[in-house]
């Protein structure tokens, strides 16, 4: 309970602190705040190459490292470990230690120059950031198409927890179908996946598939339906 208080304390006096502008917490004026929203690709080849002398640069990300996603397929088949490709995001050059926040960014003010921030630690308190520049990197969330049942029943890839999720679920089902109380028909249907992909990721994607499951693949290719705005142009 204390160390909840004392957290709670000192996002108190973030908050406090940053609702000022962002030129009046530098009275020497030698150095903007630029504040990035993000840690995907765009936002860490910003950080990465932004001149730091120029700048005192705060980052906001609910995570904090930098995720080589066209590799993100071969972690779920453990061909490589999750750790070899992410690259944490405080190893490049942070004048405080502050200056990277584990929290979501929930609105912008672009009047007051303040970003509004949702701490992903303790008990997710709201605060402000103030700032002269600012980079938006925060990426985009996956198309579904409108297909029913896909947010409900599929496994999505897009960050190290999916990859752990269908990781999991592969090697249970793996396991659950070498019981011998289970039926054929259920062991046909435990170790039936289906994957769906674009076509320039099959070999990325598919590939490590078989070497985890031992099976040769059965692969079809499925053209979308065309809507009615599109078959009328």
């Amino acid at each position: 309970l204390s160390r909840r208080c004392c957290n709670s304390f000192r996002l108190q006096k973030c908050s406090i602190r940053c609702r000022h502008s962002a030129s009046a917490d530098y009275q020497n004026g030698s150095r903007q705040r630029l504040v990035i929203l993000g840690t995907g690709w765009g936002s860490y080849s910003a950080l990465r190459n932004v001149d730091k002398s120029k700048f005192d640069v705060i980052v906001v990300s609910p995570r904090n490292h930098f995720l080589f996603t066209p590799l993100l397929c071969s972690t779920t088949v453990g061909t490589l470990e999750f750790r070899s490709i992410i690259e944490p995001v405080r190893e490049y050059g942070f004048r405080q230690s502050d200056h990277f926040h584990l929290a979501e960014a929930t609105e912008v003010d672009f009047n007051l120059r303040e970003v509004t921030c949702r701490s992903c630690l303790g008990s997710r308190a709201s605060y402000q950031i103030g700032y002269d520049r600012l980079i938006i990197g925060v990426g985009a969330l996956t198309n579904t198409f409108g297909v029913p049942g896909v947010n409900e029943h599929a496994f999505f890839l897009k960050e190290v927890s999916d990859a752990r999720q269908i990781r999991e679920r592969l090697i249970e089902n793996t396991e659950l179908a070498q019981q011998a109380w289970v039926s054929p028909d259920e062991r046909a249907r435990l170790l039936h996946t289906v994957i769906v992909i674009h076509a320039q990721q099959s070999a990325e994607s598919a590939d490590p598939a078989d070497r985890f499951g031992g099976q040769p693949r059965k692969s079809q290719k499925c053209q979308p339906e065309k809507t009615q705005s599109s078959s009328t142009k």
